[in-house]
């Protein structure tokens, strides 16, 4: 009721008409949207929507073209000089939509702590995502150390990769051939087993094996 009562009232144009569909972010912050919540409108013009990226965009140093004249280069694609720099621009794009979008399903305002927060999360876990990445850091982690990534944290991602921490000895692990299956491990998909643990392995799947059956047919 008490949402209803705040479309009727602060989602009205000048002359008192209606506008549909009404602004998320306009009716969240019981301001009067100027336009229909269309694409246009809630990523390149809804004024809350720009005040989360503007500041982190020139923080970072990411070119915002002209919104009214060229927002599709936002919308869709920002062609750029240099090969890396073009990836990041538009990674960043798209974490930008990604987070406006998160925020309308549900129904908060976005801020620029948290489009921070989702820009450094996202860039780290795109590398995290490919540990096996043979042009891992020649490409991947120049594109944000520095930037959206701490020397820190890119330190801690190399280590993790490289099989230096615990994590990675896991990252490790899981590309190595096992015993039991014969095969390579894919993405987890099946349990690694070192050969020194296989004998222990096998004995507890013949002592288990009519639990684990009756497990299966429950």
């Amino acid at each position: 009721m008490k949402l209803n009562s705040q479309l009727k009232h602060f989602a009205v144009d000048e002359s008192g008409v209606r506008i549909k569909p009404e602004c998320t972010f306009c009716v969240i912050a019981q301001t009067i949207p100027l336009e229909p919540e269309s694409y246009k409108h809630f990523f390149l013009e809804c004024p809350h929507s720009l005040a989360a990226l503007r500041p982190i965009a020139t923080k970072y140093k990411i070119p915002l073209p002209n919104l009214v004249t060229k927002g599709e280069l936002v919308l869709y694609y920002f062609p750029w000089d240099t090969y890396w720099d073009e990836i990041r621009i538009n990674v960043f794009f798209a974490i930008y939509k990604y987070f406006l979008i998160s925020c309308r399903a549900r129904k908060k305002l976005p801020t620029t702590t948290n489009f921070e927060m989702t820009l450094r999360y996202e860039c780290k876990y795109i590398i995290m995502t490919n540990p096996t990445n043979e042009n891992l850091t020649s490409n991947l982690l120049p594109l944000w150390t520095g930037k959206e990534l701490t020397k820190a944290e890119t330190l801690e991602l190399l280590e993790e990769v490289e099989g230096r921490t615990e994590k990675g000895k896991l990252f490790r692990l899981s590309n190595k051939n096992t015993i039991v299956l014969k095969t390579n491990v894919m993405n987890n998909f099946r349990f690694p087993i070192t050969s020194q643990d296989h004998l222990i392995h096998r004995l507890n799947e013949i002592k288990n094996n009519n639990s684990i059956k009756v497990t299966l047919h429950c």
